[in-house]
């Protein structure tokens, strides 16, 4: 959703970037790796891309496990290096006996490759002696009620909240940044002069208000109306034909 080179380049979820940069700072001090955090909040407000942010905070490698089978643990948690980040989309849609298996994991009790395989302790590729390196567990939802009350009490919870539409207008221009930096580039080693496009800042108030609140609404919108300039073959983007475009798209500030 947005480019980062750091966690303070996270824009909004002031609260929780502060409590987890805390947590991370704290515990890397300690000699310690976090346990992990449990990301909740309405879809589209930026869990997955902050459990990246925090890896990339970190330092760390980023896994990301589906839990189908032991078997599949087991090969997302045999690369696993300490302080890496291990994550979990979606975690309402887990069955609860594939976080019983890694409970004693997050309370740093010592497990191996063998304990999570149980009876299949012979997989090609698998070394099911090799310990299980300590990771940070972060869990994503917008369904809390439905994970385990046993997991909700070994992670640190953060809910993530709607968006401002300052937040928005940087996130949008952040992001028509980006995307004018991949324009390739012409024969004189120059980028593309159509495929470039600019915009008023009204344009982004227009945009943010469409998104109420939410990053990857406002996203959408704004490629929607990205798109259409680059159809019409504009390279600047006003406030009217903005508002036109979101019109015959059927998007307001008063619709989702």
């Amino acid at each position: 959703m947005r480019p980062l080179e750091s966690f303070n380049g996270f824009i909004g979820q002031t609260k929780a970037v502060e409590s987890i940069m805390i947590e991370l700072c704290g515990s890397a001090k300690a000699g310690k790796v976090p346990e992990g955090f449990l990301l909740t909040g309405n879809p589209g407000l930026g869990k997955t891309e902050m459990a990246k942010a925090i890896a990339i905070q970190n330092k760390t490698a980023f896994h990301t496990v589906r839990f189908v089978t032991r078997t599949e643990i087991a090969k997302v948690l045999s690369k696993v290096e300490k302080g890496d980040i291990v994550f979990v989309d979606e975690g309402h849609r887990v069955r609860h006996e594939f976080y019983e298996l890694l409970f004693p994991c997050i309370e740093r009790k010592g497990l191996t490759l063998s304990d999570i395989l149980g009876k299949e302790k012979e997989i090609e590729g698998i070394d099911s002696k090799k310990q299980i390196q300590d990771f940070i567990f972060i869990i994503a939802t917008d369904q809390p009620g439905s994970l385990p009350n046993a997991l909700k009490t070994r992670l640190k919870d953060h809910i993530l909240d709607f968006y401002s539409e300052r937040e928005l207008r940087t996130i949008i221009s952040n992001w028509f940044d980006s995307e004018n930096k991949k324009v390739p580039m012409d024969e004189s080693g120059m980028p593309k002069k159509e495929a470039l496009v600019e915009f008023t800042p009204h344009v982004l108030t227009v945009i943010a208000r469409t998104g109420k609140g939410n990053p990857r609404q406002a996203l959408r919108h704004a490629k929607t109306v990205r798109h259409a300039a680059l159809a019409a073959g504009m390279n600047s983007i006003n406030a009217p034909f903005c508002k036109s475009c979101l019109k015959k798209n059927d998007i307001s500030k008063n619709r989702p």
